[in-house]
């Protein structure tokens, strides 16, 4: 059974006026509003929707708002603004603002549906511990809003290995060997790929991945990105292995991928049974 994003929610309609109160199950994280209207309210790290509270030292934090509504507008513009307050478990604060959208200008209310703040993770805070972050986002031309409450732990930063060929980041987890194939699974020493060929992406000595009933599972996925950011092959698939040593990733070179060159080979694999993840990317010049 898949792991979903629980909600528990409580939703009141008066008129024009509405008040609700959501909690996350899996992140903690708790949001109310009255006035204002919001769906959804989450979390995310590297664009990814957190599925636990554990904030990685080192990386942004973002709290995500999608489908903002009943702002009030003045002359067709709405405005918002949000106080933010970061604190620890003793009650010292550690961030503090009154409005960090201060000086922005007034937009239409469509344009403001989706908003985001962030936290880079990194001094005062500390790996290992606790913080408490609040956000109330306010009308500015009425007295709807959006209160926030966020309990994060800080987490390690993740191991990260960079090659000639293969940058690999890993989190929970650790491996002993990064490298390339050719289609007779001979390791590559000079990365220069070329139309038409197969190679085969190499991670040895993997361990630290949670089994459940003796199988490994991992929701992989491989794409390559082309010069100009679009996406030039995708393939999304859910791995299983009874045994846990070395995971693979098989690409075969097209022509579109010479013609978007320089690109790069993004191979994501992560554990179905815990936060553990391997992502290695692999830059391509291709001939």
């Amino acid at each position: 059974m898949k792991k979903q994003f629980a909600l528990f929610a409580l939703l009141i309609i008066f008129g024009a006026c509405s008040v609700g109160v959501k909690k996350d199950l899996i992140t903690g994280m708790n949001f109310k509003y009255e006035g204002l209207s919001v769906v959804d309210v989450y979390p995310t790290q590297d664009n990814e929707r957190m599925n636990s509270n554990e904030a990685e030292y080192g990386r942004k934090l973002y709290i995500q708002l999608r489908d903002v509504g009943n702002l009030t507008e003045k002359d067709g513009l709405a405005n918002i603004g949000c106080a933010i307050e970061i604190t620890d478990t003793a009650g010292n604060k550690i961030l503090e603002s009154a409005d960090i959208f201060e000086g922005s200008k007034a937009k239409k209310a469509s344009e403001l549906s989706a908003l985001f703040i962030n936290l880079d993770v990194i001094d005062p805070l500390v790996v290992g511990q606790k913080y408490l972050w609040k956000a109330n986002f306010f009308d500015k031309n009425g007295k709807g809003h959006i209160d926030i409450d966020f309990e994060f732990v800080v987490k390690a930063p993740a191991k990260k290995i960079f090659t000639r060929m293969v940058n690999v980041e890993s989190g929970n987890c650790d491996f002993t060997l990064a490298g390339i194939l050719n289609e007779s699974e001979e390791q590559i020493d000079v990365w220069e790929p070329v139309v038409g060929q197969k190679y085969l992406l190499n991670l040895n000595g993997v361990k630290g991945i949670k089994e459940s009933d003796g199988i490994y599972s991992f929701d992989f996925t491989s794409c390559v990105i082309g010069a100009k950011g679009d996406t030039l092959a995708k393939y999304d698939d859910v791995l299983t292995t009874g045994k846990l040593a070395t995971l693979e990733s098989y690409i075969t070179i097209s022509p579109e991928m010479k013609t978007n060159s320089p690109c790069q080979w993004v191979n994501h694999f992560k554990d179905k049974n815990s936060t553990a993840y391997i992502k290695a990317m692999i830059p391509m010049n291709v001939k």
